[in-house]
């Protein structure tokens, strides 16, 4: 018995990626994945696909035009389980989740033209497209009816026309992707535009710039610890050489103190001299009487006193007795006596 396959479909190149050949698969635009896609909305590292426990999961890595899982957004970093018939889209580009099992409907989603054919009238079966089995669809046996048969006709014709409303939605959405693409792909010329301008043509020259800048980062980094090194080294000598002024002031206040009682000692000493000066004048002057008899002018001095003392009298009653006569008192207010 032939293995089961799951695999994504490609509608644009109709490949199949086998999934169960890994139970991890990296899923972006860089060559290093597992599923590699060259599409330019699709990220370097865009989403995993797991497999376990016979189940495989889509998980988004915080791409930048995300994943969506038939149509919906999913989150980053949460496991979303695929099932069949489901689409899943990296960025812009569209797969689908499908199998080789035999007798399963609608699992490859294929497009109209090139991928299935419908050969049968109303009263045969409708044979859908396998990609294990080539499509003979004419020639067939017609098979007898039935109400089996019919309702099995009834159904697969419904499941083709949900298989032409999916198509025509995927149609829509397709052309809704186009304009998308248009959008980018103008949104990449301003990219290209602006990196052209600022001469970074790829992002092994932007690093390269930035491990030179983180070079240099690191240089001024050390550059500045020397500094502040140095810094510290010039406060510590500033803190000495304030000391060293406040030493200094503290010197000069004590020698002005010192220098001010030296100026009032000078003027001691020109007050002594004065003095010695003077006192030297005095003695010679006491000197200079010791030669003098101070004992004979007193005496002369005494006597001419008493002279002049009694020629004062005598004026003086002379005075009196010319004025008042002898029945005048005297000057002294006493009567003269008869």
């Amino acid at each position: 018995m032939q293995e089961m396959i799951w695999y994504l479909y490609d509608p644009d190149t109709e490949e199949k990626v086998d999934l169960t050949a890994k139970e991890r698969w990296t899923v972006g635009r860089a060559r290093s994945n597992d599923f590699f896609i060259r599409d330019q909305s699709v990220s370097l590292e865009h989403a995993e696909i797991h497999y376990k426990d016979g189940k495989f999961y889509v998980v988004d890595l915080d791409s930048f035009n995300s994943t969506f899982i038939n149509g919906s957004e999913i989150k980053s970093e949460i496991q979303m389980k695929l099932k069949p018939k489901d689409s899943v889209q990296f960025g812009d580009k569209v797969y689908y989740f499908s199998s080789t099992e035999p007798n399963q409907a609608l699992l490859d989603l294929p497009s109209i033209t090139d991928t299935f054919k419908i050969g049968a009238s109303k009263t045969q079966d409708v044979i859908l497209h396998n990609y294990e089995q080539p499509i003979e669809q004419e020639g067939k046996e017609k098979k007898k009816s039935s109400l089996k048969n019919l309702r099995q006709q009834k159904d697969e014709i419904e499941g083709l026309h949900q298989q032409l409303d999916e198509i025509k939605k995927e149609g829509a959405r397709r052309e809704k992707k186009k304009a998308l693409a248009e959008a980018k792909a103008k949104e990449l010329d301003e990219f290209n535009t602006y990196l052209k301008a600022k001469k970074h043509d790829s992002i092994i020259s932007l690093e390269a710039t930035i491990d030179s800048i983180v070079l240099v980062t690191d240089r001024i980094g050390v550059d500045k610890s020397k500094l502040l090194d140095q810094i510290k080294e010039l406060e510590t000598k500033i803190q000495q050489i304030r000391k060293e002024i406040l030493e200094l002031d503290e010197e000069k206040k004590t020698n002005v103190a010192i220098m001010n009682e030296l100026k009032n000692d000078i003027e001691i000493i020109k007050g002594r001299d004065a003095l010695e000066e003077e006192l030297s004048g005095l003695y010679k002057e006491i000197r200079s009487f010791a030669k003098e008899d101070m004992t004979q002018k007193v005496i002369m001095i005494k006597a001419l006193i008493d002279e002049k003392e009694k020629e004062f009298k005598k004026v003086q009653k002379e005075y009196a007795d010319d004025r008042f006569g002898d029945k005048k008192p005297d000057l002294y207010g006493n009567k003269k006596a008869s």
